[in-house]
């Protein structure tokens, strides 16, 4: 596995982070990208942001998403990064995207029942 940059170096979202080929991260396993996380070889902004691409290729053919929150998810992963850097012990799956299906209720979304 190799982390693959494009030839657009930032992201329209965060300017200060490398792009991710989205295709390539698309591909990762939890724990390929959790290696790579804690190696320092990618951040979890990076890897978000190169998943919401991802959502945002896909997401007009696929209509999988009901509500879903670009920013909160980019602040999440900027608090991984920040705690990652502090050298706050990080619990196994910190990090690593999940999809929560609308019909479970949730804190901080509408349940879509």
């Amino acid at each position: 596995m190799t982390l693959a940059k494009t030839e657009k170096q930032t992201t329209g979202r965060i300017n200060s982070v490398p792009e991710l080929a989205v295709n390539s991260v698309a591909e990762w396993t939890a724990g390929e990208y959790l290696s790579m996380l804690q190696s320092r070889q990618v951040t979890a902004t990076q890897y978000m942001t190169a998943c919401l691409d991802r959502i945002e290729q896909l997401e007009p053919n696929l209509h999988a998403w009901h509500i879903y929150d670009p920013d909160l998810a980019l602040q999440r992963a900027a608090e991984i990064d920040a705690a990652f850097a502090a050298g706050t012990p990080l619990k196994a799956l910190s990090g690593v995207p999940v999809g929560v299906k609308d019909i479970y209720n949730t804190y901080d979304f509408p349940t879509g029942m």
